[in-house]
C-alpha cells in the first residue's frame, strides 16, 4: 500500500463502526489547507478492551502490524499503541489511542 493510499484505506475501515475516532496530526492539519511532508497518519480511536477484537478483524496481520497485547495494556492504562501496515518498503504509523 502506497503512504497516499492509507488514510483513504483506514476510514474505509473504521466507516461504519461504532468506533469514534479522528484523524489528528499532519492529516488533519493538510485537510484545512496547511501543507505538510509527512508519511505517517495519526488517529484517535476511541476503545473499549471489547473493541479489540473488532480492531484485529479490521487490522489483520501479515497485512498489518498490531500487538494486541500491547493495545489491552493501552487502553487499560488509558494510553497509546502503535499499527502499521506492511509495505515492502516501509511501515507507516496507523492507529494510536489516547
Amino acid at each position: 500500500m502506497l503512504a497516499t493510499e492509507f488514510p483513504a484505506d483506514l476510514v474505509r475501515r473504521l466507516e461504519g463502526r461504532d468506533l469514534p475516532y479522528a484523524l489528528v496530526g499532519s492529516i488533519a492539519a493538510m485537510s484545512y489547507g496547511e501543507p505538510r511532508a509527512t508519511l505517517d497518519v495519526d488517529v484517535v480511536v476511541v476503545l473499549n478492551i471489547s473493541d479489540l477484537e473488532t480492531i484485529g478483524r479490521l487490522f489483520p496481520p501479515p497485512a498489518f502490524y498490531l500487538s494486541l497485547d500491547a493495545a489491552r495494556e493501552a487502553v487499560r492504562a488509558k494510553s497509546q499503541f502503535r499499527s502499521a501496515p506492511h509495505t515492502r518498503s516501509r511501515q507507516y504509523p496507523g492507529l494510536c489511542r489516547w
